[in-house]
């Protein structure tokens, strides 16, 4: 035991040295999290390591596996990024329709803008490779998380070096946090632990350049958490880093130890990340407020309460279940709704009047924090509150749902704070407290298992996972430190880290025949407006390659396009929302649908080709018997391969 301390000891010692190790082998080895290889299965995809052939499939993965659910990343956010990279990064990238889209309101994509000052793990795309720049996202923000959460859970269990390790994986490897990696929760949870350490840190340090650091360190915060765009997650972690902050500046006005330069460098901070945000947000304005506007999601008032199922709370149970047949349709939701995390907030809410000393509450406030707002999160989802206050209180941006994950996550923040706690105050609980709190757990449990909807969960892998968790929360108690961790990591590594897969490079987008073509055609033609009719997921290719591109994942309406296709606003309800844009060549009139929330269906008339001065049009062999019929002549750019793409090239 002695020996395996003294190698965390010094893996803990040497973290920084060796996260800088990692990034840069990472990089050169061209390493990634995404679910990319599904092009191959949804993108019709033809895969060849030499791009000649449709029978050779590389898809690039190390380890693990793709998750097709995981469509915001590998369908909509990871074509965003590359786009971005093949069209120089501006911020308004025109490839997308008629009037290009703005790209800092587009799911935090790399843009050459100051806002990226928030944005470091997007930084790769100022000096690398597309390929390599996806590579760098992955790994910074991965190894940058963990060092983060090492940080916070050193500041919550008051310097406990081997729990903080523990916890830096258990937060970083949240089924929450990785199900939702790239998109908004696991960037509101990366800005949220940076923001904690650079707070923390400028009122306990003594140095002035020290406090100048994390002050710079927090403007990067500010400035990428409010560009997350989505207030869902971050109003419930606005009001955890609010609380934070205003505890840490009440002690330090207490002792007197915060000088006129430290409220400078405060006043600073706030002025200069204020004015990066209002200098992206007045060339952005028109973006959000057409987001803003949308019929979806536009402003969608929430009061919460719609999660009255009380088997949500099971969640924790299902987490390790969800990661091993998280590729599968689970009842009327799905793995990344259903994620939540390991957390012990049903075992605090019971033990804590049991556990706490009246006189250790003051030093333990930013852990209650944690706990408090859990427990507010948690009944927020389940019982609906008036309108009025949900506005007053910005709840009202809050769905439910959300409201239940951030919780999940902020949980983990309140469960490891209590871990801590109870290792260092042994003696504040009776064993007959700890019996009873978990034979009432354990019938809790067990019925929520019976009540389940999801039958995907067999009930005795999620009596075992039970008995897993109840034997984990008594080596709590009773301080078998090193079987409660490895238990911890057990879970944590089953229903966390197996999520996202391990690839070696973007083979699947990259090594193509079709990617090849689109690639020497846009070389050549780097005007030419595309169409990708049909498919949902092939609208989203030629712009990977920097092709202007008709159809595409909109944010906002494409006000150019629809003034030529609907200049009565008939179609207004349908075409007025985020969605993915899907077009259908047709004979007849043309029509706008929104058959779902989030997708859009055009069924354009084969002449308005013309009208709209549609060039290279990528589809299927049926496109043929469409344009023969419309009379318009066309030449073949790309044979019919054997996933039945093809691209036509439109002649006048």
């Amino acid at each position: 035991m002695k020996y395996i301390k003294r190698i965390i000891d010094q893996i803990i010692k040497f973290r920084y040295l060796i996260a800088l190790v990692v990034l840069i082998a990472g990089v050169v080895l061209n390493l990634n999290g995404s679910s990319v290889s599904q092009w191959t299965t949804f993108g019709n995809v033809s895969v060849a390591a030499n791009g000649s052939s449709a029978n050779t499939q590389n898809t690039g993965v190390l380890f693990g596996q793709s998750r097709g659910i995981r469509t915001d990343e590998w369908a909509v956010q990871l074509p965003y990024y590359l786009s971005q990279a093949a069209t120089g990064e501006q911020l308004v990238n025109p490839a997308y329709g008629l009037s290009g889209q703005n790209m800092v309101v587009a799911y935090n994509a790399p843009v050459r803008d100051i806002s990226i000052i928030g944005k470091p793990f997007n930084w790769g795309f100022l000096f690398l490779n597309a390929q390599h720049a996806i590579s760098f996202y992955w790994c910074f923000k991965i190894i940058a998380m963990l060092l983060l959460a090492f940080e916070v859970a050193m500041i919550l269990t008051k310097r406990n070096k081997y729990l903080s390790l523990l916890g830096s994986f258990w937060i970083t490897y949240t089924p929450a946090v990785q199900w939702w990696f790239m998109q908004h929760l696991g960037d509101i949870t990366f800005y949220s632990l940076s923001a904690m350490v650079a707070i923390h840190y400028f009122f306990h340090v003594k140095k002035r350049w020290q406090k100048i650091a994390f002050a710079a360190l927090l403007v990067s915060n500010i400035v990428g958490f409010v560009w997350v765009l989505y207030p869902a997650f971050q109003i419930p972690f606005l009001y955890l880093l609010l609380a934070y902050f205003i505890y840490e500046l009440g002690v330090a006005v207490k002792q007197k130890s915060i000088k006129l330069d430290g409220w400078f460098i405060i006043a600073a901070t706030v002025l200069l990340a204020g004015g990066i945000i209002a200098w992206t947000g007045i060339r952005s304005l028109d973006a959000i407020k057409a987001t803003l506007n949308t019929v979806y999601p536009g402003h969608r008032i929430s009061t919460g309460g719609n999660l009255q199922n009380i088997t949500n709370f099971f969640r924790t149970l299902t987490d390790p279940i969800i990661s091993l047949v998280g590729n599968q349709p689970i009842a009327a939701s799905n793995s990344v709704e259903l994620s939540s995390s390991l957390n012990f907030l049903p075992l605090i809410v019971m033990t804590l009047p049991f556990t706490l000393k009246r006189a250790k509450i003051k030093e333990n406030i930013l852990g209650l924090i944690a706990v408090v707002l859990s427990i507010v999160l948690a009944i927020y989802s389940l019982i609906s509150i008036p309108a009025i206050i949900a506005k007053v209180t910005l709840l009202s941006y809050v769905t439910d749902s959300r409201a239940f994950q951030a919780m999940a996550v902020i949980a983990v923040f309140a469960s490891i704070w209590y871990v801590g706690y109870i290792w260092r105050e042994r003696e504040t609980f009776k064993p007959w407290v700890v019996y009873s709190t978990l034979f009432i757990e354990f019938i809790y449990f067990f019925v929520l298992i019976f009540k389940s909807k999801y039958n995907v969960f067999d009930h005795v892998a999620l009596l075992f996972i039970l008995f897993f968790v109840m034997i984990m929360q008594l080596e709590l108690f009773f301080e078998k430190k090193w079987l409660f961790g490895g238990m911890v990591l057990l879970f944590v590594g089953i229903s966390g880290f197996m999520v996202n897969p391990i690839n070696q490079g973007l083979p699947t987008i990259y090594n193509t025949a079709l990617a090849k073509n689109v690639e020497k055609i846009v070389a050549q033609d780097k005007n030419g407006l595309w169409l990708a009719e049909g498919n949902n997921y092939l609208n989203k290719f030629p712009q990977i390659f920097g092709a202007r591109t008709l159809n595409y994942v909109q944010f906002y309406p494409d006000k150019a396009l629809y003034a030529k296709l609907d200049p009565g606003n008939k179609y207004a309800d349908a075409w007025n929302r985020y969605a993915n844009v899907n077009v259908n060549l047709v004979d007849g009139l043309m029509t706008i649908s929104s058959p779902f929330p989030d997708q859009l269906l055009i069924n354009l008339n084969v002449k308005q080709l013309e009208v709209l001065k549609v060039k290279y049009i990528l589809g299927g062999n049926d496109m043929k018997k469409s344009l023969d019929a419309a009379h318009i002549n066309y030449a073949v750019k790309y044979p019919l391969d054997a996933n039945g793409n093809e691209i036509f090239e439109v002649e006048r």
